[in-house]
């Protein structure tokens, strides 16, 4: 069994805030497209202050974990906030035993590799795994760009780098189209 969390690793504006599930959706159907008998669940999380009811969540969490497939957990937020006083989404992550997947927003590559390496850094404060990070962005950059931020973070941070999000909008019922977004990503390398 597997459970990821896709997390930003920025402070995310209305559109942005559902790029995880966004992401989680795409890999969901890639894997029903790919291999139709694999199962998926996604459990999509609001942002701290939108009252998560996290019991409910854990419960829920805890009952697709005992069926031993897969699980995506997308927190519509930052790695950083503070899900209690005492603790952020990084703790949280740690203590459910979840790997992380960042979301990287490039759109300023310096900025990306900054905000990565502070990020897996709070990550790793917080003994919550790094399994990989996405990057994203509204147009994608010329090959050679990806490429340079790709070995700079991967050298930067010991972490993967599983693929690259172009942000669109794609029509939820269009399956092909939603495969499509992550076909090119390194999923293997996760295990999913």
């Amino acid at each position: 069994m597997s459970a990821y969390c896709i997390v930003g690793t920025f402070v995310p504006d209305a559109a942005a805030a559902a790029m995880p599930g966004r992401v989680a959706r795409s890999l969901v159907t890639y894997r029903q497209h790919v291999n139709e008998q694999l199962e998926t669940e996604i459990c999509a999380v609001a942002r701290y202050g939108a009252d998560v009811d996290w019991a409910a969540l854990w419960q829920d969490f805890s009952q697709l974990i005992l069926k031993e497939f897969p699980v995506l957990l997308a927190y519509n937020g930052s790695l950083g906030d503070a899900i209690t006083p005492e603790t952020t989404a990084a703790n949280w992550a740690r203590d459910w035993q979840m790997p992380l997947l960042l979301l990287v927003p490039i759109d300023d590559g310096s900025l990306a590799i900054a905000q990565t390496t502070a990020f897996v850094g709070l990550a790793r404060h917080a003994q919550a795994k790094v399994a990989g990070v996405i990057l994203w962005g509204v147009e994608k950059p010329d090959e050679a760009a990806l490429i340079e931020i790709r070995e700079q973070l991967q050298v930067l941070t010991q972490v993967p780098v599983i693929g690259f999000w172009l942000e669109q909008w794609l029509d939820e019922g269009d399956r092909k189209a939603l495969a499509r977004a992550v076909a090119d990503f390194d999923w293997e390398r996760l295990g999913l």
